[in-house]
């Protein structure tokens, strides 16, 4: 079998991308999609790490802020909302599930032990991290 084409590989990719890719790529070049679809995977998962830094105020790269020349009351107003980054993240954790199950439902019956039980408890423990108020962690392999 011939490997996969580095031009198949995401480039860029954070820390928990490049976990998710190495975990859900194909070893070889005969599985196209899943490498399309595994490469999908990585980057939400990098987003949703993004996505965190934003809901979680550590972020200035996504989240910049300008303070208006006008005054209300003579008290600067300044309103922050990030209730369209809070449904994006959740929006982009269902599309991350649904690509893992996919990935992980060829020829699965889906029962426990299954793959598609797999891709779901891979999921959940990134969701549930974020959940927690956890950050990402550049130290798994």
């Amino acid at each position: 079998m011939t490997r996969l084409p580095a031009a198949m590989r995401p480039s860029g990719l954070g820390p928990r991308g490049s976990v998710v890719w190495r975990a859900l790529a194909p070893a070889n070049s005969a599985d196209i999609g899943r490498a399309l679809l595994a490469s999908e995977a990585a980057r939400l998962a990098d987003r949703l790490d993004q996505l965190h830094a934003v809901i979680s105020g550590d972020s200035a790269t996504w989240a910049l802020v300008e303070v208006p020349k006008a005054k209300v009351d003579g008290e600067l107003a300044l309103r922050v909302d990030i209730t369209s980054a809070v449904s994006e993240a959740r929006q982009t954790a269902n599309v991350l599930r649904q690509i893992v199950a996919q990935l992980n439902a060829a020829g699965a019956g889906g029962g426990a032990g299954s793959p598609v039980e797999a891709g779901r408890a891979f999921v959940a423990a990134i969701v549930s991290e974020f959940a927690d108020g956890g950050v990402a962690n550049s130290d798994a392999s």
